[in-house]
């Protein structure tokens, strides 16, 4: 995902828009080809999430949607400390989809590769944690 500011142009979800009454957008963190994921707020249990929503320019494709409710349930079933929990999907009142997902504060692996060479050690604990997620996924 590319980062992207939200406030941009073709950002429908500017920082407090409130998104099926109970999630409040505060950032975009990136985009994808088929969605932006934002940091909100869940305004009740004062938790962060991450949210997955299609754009407006794919969401009118029927296979698309089916993959992303395919997506939805998929990574509603897993299970996993190396994999981010699904806890919601749904439609905003403009039709767009979204799937919430568990926020998890830290670096992205994209930027600690950027900073450099990453130790041995660290790396093949970093591979295995994701091997054990990919597992779990396709389990």
């Amino acid at each position: 995902m590319n980062d992207a500011p939200s406030d941009s142009p073709k950002d429908p979800f500017a920082p407090g828009t409130l998104i099926a009454e109970r999630y409040r957008i505060e950032r975009r963190l990136g985009e994808g080809a088929v969605g932006a994921v934002y940091l909100a707020e869940h305004i009740h249990l004062g938790e962060r999430v991450a949210m997955k929503v299609l754009l407006p320019e794919v969401s009118e494709s029927p296979e698309i949607i089916a993959r992303f409710e395919r997506e939805a349930r998929a990574a509603a079933k897993i299970k996993h400390p190396n994999v981010v929990a699904a806890t919601d999907f749904g439609q905003t009142e403009d039709g767009a989809f979204f799937l919430v997902l568990e926020y998890i504060e830290g670096e992205s692996l994209r930027d600690l590769l950027l900073r450099g060479v990453i130790d041995q050690t660290r790396a093949l604990r970093i591979l295995h944690d994701i091997a054990a997620g990919l597992e779990r996924a396709h389990g």
